[in-house]
């Protein structure tokens, strides 16, 4: 005869355990500082006249001092720093100007050669300007500091040291139609270059006198 298999042995009901659910827990996405909310919608490209309008700029207590920042500080800067103070000089605004480059390559140099030239076509003398870095005592020293382009933009909300007072934006931000729009850089361009250069920071000159006055 043959022998039947055994029944599988089945556990007392007080043995089994329902399976527990997993739990997920859904991760909350770290908290921005306003500050640096607010950089990353500035370095938003957008078409010209559309996107948010800028922080307006506001007078403030102290007289109003600002920083123009470009990469090397021998063409763009120069040329924005030497356009405002014309611009603010004509309007009697008593401010401060300065420049200064995220990069270190031309500290202590004169500028460059094409860009003394485009100054001196507007009669403005920059020979005596020497090429600096942007150091942390100027984010307290200025009241603005205006980024030539979005990649220095950037270079200097990452250098933004903690107790850091001085508004951040790029330089075209001001000009009506232009928000989020580099200044053109002509350092590997001809002498046209720098026209076109000049003609860009000196709008934005005027346009930022108007809002300092106001």
């Amino acid at each position: 005869m043959l022998a039947l298999p055994a029944e599988p042995r089945r556990l007392p009901q007080r043995h089994l355990r329902p399976r527990k659910r997993l739990r997920t827990r859904r991760l909350r996405p770290r908290p921005q500082s306003p500050s640096r909310l607010t950089t990353t919608a500035r370095l938003t490209a957008l078409p010209a006249g559309q996107g948010p309008v800028p922080p307006p700029i506001r007078r403030s207590v102290s007289q109003p001092a600002l920083l123009f920042v470009c990469l090397g500080n021998i063409c763009r800067s120069p040329l924005a720093e030497a356009a405002f103070r014309r611009r603010a000089a004509e309007a009697g605004l008593a401010c401060t100007a300065d420049s200064a480059g995220t990069g270190n390559w031309h500290v202590g140099s004169p500028p460059d050669p094409r860009a003394v030239a485009e100054a001196a076509r507007h009669g403005i003398d920059i020979t005596p300007y020497r090429g600096r870095q942007v150091a942390k005592a100027d984010f307290t020293r200025f009241t603005h500091i205006l980024a030539l382009d979005t990649q220095n933009l950037a270079d200097l909300t990452r250098l933004t040291p903690p107790g850091a007072t001085a508004s951040l934006a790029l330089l075209l931000d001001h000009v009506p139609g232009r928000y989020g729009q580099p200044v053109a850089d002509p350092y590997w361009g001809e002498a046209e270059d720098f026209m076109r250069t000049w003609e860009e920071v000196d709008e934005a000159a005027r346009a930022l006198v108007t809002l300092l006055k106001r």
